[in-house]
């Protein structure tokens, strides 16, 4: 994670100019141009120095500069023998490739050189390595026998494909593995469609000035910085856009779009692993980051400043001297190519101290900015957030760090710190981050002055709301405004500003706060939607006698909705009505009313920390049963059914959010027997034992229809029970799973009082997936935990003959990528065909717009918990679901 605004210090040089310092500290090494810098997979860093002609290394563990490639002699010999034996002409850029070789723009040669990781000698791989360049470009042939003139920079895919800049021919060309070269951009004349230097079409018909700088992004996609026409474009499957710069060249845009911004001279240029594109913006003296949003914010330097100031202080507050080269790290360090100044400097993750003038006693001050950035590629989850001494978390207006916020990569998070003094003098504090990637902290000062009344103070800076369920009411918290003084204060407002989700649910507090007295604020959260939210409660009191007279402070108010993972157990039963009366016995529920089970009271051994529940909920009418619905307890009853029965015993499997105290609610059309069933729970993300979701396209692991086998027949024998040996389907189910999302059917050869299903090497235990007392085939869902034996089997049992189908559409397992995690949200109708005007039975496929339907769902979500209902007409074979565009798989959801 990248910390900004972050320190800058010298890296490599001294400033002087010279070639000496190897086997030494590089911060005692003397460079001469440094140009180009990049840095391998150990984390060393190289840099391109074009004035010394050679290219030194750094072993940033050690901290020791050395020579790696040139004699310190402008010249070209050496190939095939020791590198630093070799002369080079004015190398600009270096790139490392994935085996470590390096790869050297060597400019005034008009070559490139590649040094062997293994034997360290040198070679030539593109380009003639001539003075004069030949007129005929060598497309299409070798690229030892190629034109290259002035090649600027160098990079490297991952396939060892070789990109070069090929400055004054304006293009952009490629080396591909077998040592063939071509043209990929630039040279060409723009097409329809495109704009007057082809953004928007292919770029080998775009127009490029001088192709300066070049970077790869993790997808593979090559960014070009273009000095003369001052963009930055990216080529993407053949098509070239602008992805920075306005064209013209000046400095502006910051905190905008980087396609609005001004560039002069964009130079070196690097993608971190996060999606993030930073910019040697050598005519500006600045260097300048896009994030993955499309923001632009310079980082480092002053604009229009040349000069070397600013080391052990904040890098937005220093001055560079024309950099131009940058690179990063996996730890989110930028290096930068001070050439002007003849360095390397670095701007480290850690944030430089915050400092505030003097603020008066009991006053805020504004507030200053820590930005926390997400460099890497894997979302970076916030535990803690903490700031200590005189000073207090604001609202940034952006999004705030706050507890239990996931940080996407390539996005970002705000901390704004004011500072509130209460006595007079120098005082310090700490900002504390703790993230998945470590902690973070951030000195603070500031001096008080003043003298200190008895001033108004709020028992708290901050509210955290945590492990919320959309729709449900949170717990109230109460803040108390206490007035020590010797007069009463008067209480000009109380205001809430930020998300609507959160709520002042009542106060004792009036227009007046007599002295030695206090009054209360209560806060309620209720998330509309899953994520972060935060807002603000402001107080402001005017404070008779008080320097400053009007006593401003606010609390932080935070909340989530965590993303959740599953937790399988062996099945249990929760709840039957036909038991004697109890919490979760009978009476058997009337028609037309509801009743709430407290999960985790039963027995079945469910943390108060669960989240959400994976029930199998079974009717047992004393009638017609019209519908029956389940949802957390607390909210209004949705527009949603959860089974309908026409009169028979019936099971459907169903994931709901606990409410309330952890309770679900049921309401039921008409008087019914339930019996509910539980077979795993879901708790926040990173709780132990909790398991993300991997699905798969719906696959068919067993069919006992089939000939004899594990998964194929014989049918289920009455009162028997079968194990089904998941890992040796078909269905590419790995050995990390730990729980199945399965939906079974049945084919009875008569009728099923009922079928259960259970992790194989348990005991059966007393629950029921499935009942089919008409003898039709009858489908349902469940999820059941893997056994412990070597294929993950599970056992089924079955009251009376059937034969068995088992699909499968994920599985549960420890995260890890693909992993996905479990986002609640209100039931919610996502269609319902029967109200289109006019419309016929649904009848063969349909594309079902989730993301559409109005209940609230992410578009970016990758998989959705339905409950599918068919009103048949007559009658209908089976019903499935699939995700739209891959091929129908061969199973069912559902038969009726």
């Amino acid at each position: 994670m990248l910390i900004s605004p972050g320190v800058i210090a010298t890296f490599a040089g001294t400033g002087a100019w010279g070639n000496s310092g190897d086997n030494g500290p590089a911060a005692s090494g003397m460079l001469g141009n440094p140009e180009g810098v990049a840095i391998d997979a150990a984390g060393n860093l190289y840099i391109a120095d074009s004035l010394d002609d050679v290219v030194r290394q750094v072993n940033t563990t050690t901290g020791v500069i050395t020579t790696v490639a040139g004699n310190g002699q402008a010249g070209y010999s050496g190939d095939n023998g020791p590198a630093t034996s070799a002369t080079l002409n004015a190398p600009t850029a270096v790139a490392v490739d994935a085996a470590g070789n390096l790869y050297i723009a060597d400019n005034n040669n008009n070559c490139v050189r590649r040094v062997d990781a293994f034997s360290g000698k040198i070679a030539t791989v593109a380009g003639v390595c001539t003075a004069t360049p030949a007129s005929t470009l060598g497309d299409g042939g070798p690229a030892s026998s190629a034109s290259l003139d002035g090649p600027s920079d160098v990079a490297v895919d991952a396939a060892g494909n070789l990109y070069i800049a090929d400055m004054h021919h304006h293009r952009v060309r490629k080396v591909d593995s077998s040592g063939t070269i071509t043209t990929i951009a630039g040279g060409g004349t723009p097409g329809p469609g495109s704009d007057g230097i082809g953004n928007g079409g292919p770029a080998v018909n775009a127009v490029l000035g001088y192709p300066s700088g070049l970077a790869l992004d993790a997808a593979g996609n090559l960014y070009i910085a273009d000095s003369s026409l001052q963009l930055v474009r990216v080529i993407k499957s053949g098509i070239i856009s602008v992805v920075a710069g306005n064209g013209s060249a000046a400095y502006s845009g910051d905190g905008g779009t980087a396609t609005n911004a001004s560039l002069y001279g964009p130079a070196g240029i690097r993608v971190d692993a996060a999606g993030d594109l930073f910019i040697a913006d050598t005519g500006n003296s600045v260097v300048r980051e896009v994030n993955a949003a499309g923001i632009i914010t310079t980082i480092a330097g002053n604009a229009a400043q040349f000069g070397y100031f600013g080391d052990g202080g904040s890098a937005a507050r220093s001055v560079l001297n024309a950099p131009t080269g940058v690179a990063v790290n996996a730890s989110g360090n930028v290096y930068i190519a001070d050439s002007g100044n003849r360095v390397v400097r670095s701007v480290g993750a850690t944030a430089a101290p915050l400092s505030f003038a003097g603020t008066t006693v009991g006053t805020v001050s504004s507030a200053q900015i820590v930005t926390l950035q997400n460099v890497g590629n894997q979302p970076l989850a916030i535990s803690n957030v903490a700031v200590s001494g005189n000073f207090v978390q604001q609202s940034s207006g952006a999004t705030d760090c706050v507890v239990s916020l996931n940080v996407a990569p390539g996005a970002s998070c705000s901390i704004a710190v004011a500072f509130a003094p209460q006595t007079n003098g120098s005082l310090t504090g700490t900002v504390t981050l703790g993230a998945s990637s470590g902690n973070v902290s951030v000195a603070l000062t500031g001096t008080g002055s003043g003298s200190a009344a008895s001033l108004p103070a709020v028992s708290a800076t901050a509210l955290t709301f945590s492990n919320q369920v959309v729709g449900i009411p949170s717990g109230v918290q109460t803040l108390t405004l206490s007035n020590p003084g010797p007069a009463a204060i008067s209480i000009a407002g109380i205001s809430l500003s930020g998300s609507a989700d959160f709520a002042i649910g009542s106060t004792t507090c009036g227009s007046t706060l007599a002295a030695n007295s206090s009054c209360t604020v209560s806060i309620v959260f209720t998330p509309s939607a899953p994520g972060t939210e935060t807002a603000t409660l402001g107080f402001n009191e005017f404070v008779s006698g008080a320097t400053g007279t009007v006593f401003e402070q606010s609390v932080l108010l935070s909340g989530t909705t965590p993303p959740l993972e599953f937790v399988p157990i062996t099945p249990c039963r929760i709840a039957d009505t036909r038991n004697a009366s109890g919490p979760f016995g009978g009476p058997a529920i009337s028609g037309q009313t509801s009743r709430d089970f407290v999960i985790p009271n039963s027995g079945c051994n469910i943390p108060s920390t669960a989240a959400a529940y994976a029930l199998n909920v079974t009717v047992v009418p004393h009638g017609g049963l019209g519908y029956l619905t389940v949802w957390p307890a607390g909210q209004s009853r949705p527009l949603v059914s959860t089974l309908n029965s026409d009169g028979r015993v019936k099971a459907n499997a169903a994931i709901i959010p606990g409410g309330v105290n952890g309770a679900i609610s049921v309401y039921v059309s008409n008087t019914t027997d339930l019996v509910l069933d539980i077979s795993g729970y879901f708790v926040p993300k990173g709780t132990p034992g909790g398991l993300a979701f991997f699905p798969l396209t719906p696959c068919r692991i067993a069919d006992t229809r089939r000939p004899t086998g594990d998964l194929g027949g014989p049918w289920l024998m009455a009162n028997q029970s079968r194990s089904f040996p998941i890992l040796s389907s078909s269905c590419n189910v790995p050995r990390e799973a730990q729980a199945y999302s399965l939906n079974f059917t049945a084919v009875p050869h008569g009728w099923i009082g009922y079928l259960s299903t259970w992790p194989t090497g348990q005991s059966q235990p007393l629950v029921s997936t499935l009942n089919a007392p008409t003898g039709t085939v009858t489908a349902n869902a469940a999820i059941v935990r893997a056994g412990a034996d070597t294929e993950g089997s599970i056992s089924v049992f079955s009251s009376n003959d059937t034969d068995l189908v088992i699909d499968i559409n994920g599985y549960f397992a420890p995260a890890g990528p693909g992993g996905l995690s479990l986002f609640t949200v209100k039931p919610c109708r996502v269609l319902d065909t029967r109200e289109l005007n006019g419309s016929q039975p649904f009848n063969g496929t349909a594309t079902i717009d989730v993301v559409g339907s109005g209940c609230g769902v992410s578009a970016s979500a990758q998989a959705y918990v339905f409950n599918a209902t068919v009103v048949p007409a007559p009658t209908l074979g089976y019903l499935a679901l699939w995700s739209t565009g891959e091929a129908q798989p061969l199973v069912s959801t559902l038969n009726a």
